[in-house]
């Protein structure tokens, strides 16, 4: 399948799934469902990375990463939600709120998916690669 194909198919899905999750309703002023959003998101991403590289061969890896990677958790998740929600907080005199929000959100993401990604690798049984 066309690798563009794949990218506009994940990235419809995860799209999708990030404005159904936007629908919930806070009475706070920390962007909570963002937040989670890019924490989950960035796990997954580990755990697809973890899976895929030492289990599927590397035309299925490739196309897997396109269409769940680059599609589904890049339409998922929304790190330019969080750039203008962390200048919004900012420029709305709440300096701390803001780093409150965008420090966690970036060190927890990474921290999310190199976790993820090497519980996944400890746990795949490497196969012969095509």
């Amino acid at each position: 399948m066309n690798p563009y194909i794949l990218v506009f198919i994940g990235g419809t899905v995860g799209t999708l799934l990030r404005i159904l999750l936007g629908l919930v309703p806070g009475d706070s002023e920390f962007p909570w469902v963002t937040f989670v959003i890019n924490i989950t998101g960035a796990g997954l991403l580990g755990v697809l990375y973890g899976l895929t590289s030492r289990f599927v061969s590397t035309s299925a890896r490739t196309r897997m990463r396109l269409l769940l990677g680059t599609g589904l958790m890049g339409g998922y998740t929304t790190y330019s939600t969080l750039a203008v929600g962390t200048d919004g907080l900012i420029l709305g005199d709440r300096l701390l709120l803001g780093a409150a929000y965008a420090v966690p959100t970036v060190v927890l993401g990474i921290l999310s998916a190199f976790l993820a990604e090497r519980a996944c690798q400890a746990r795949t049984i490497p196969v012969a690669r095509a």
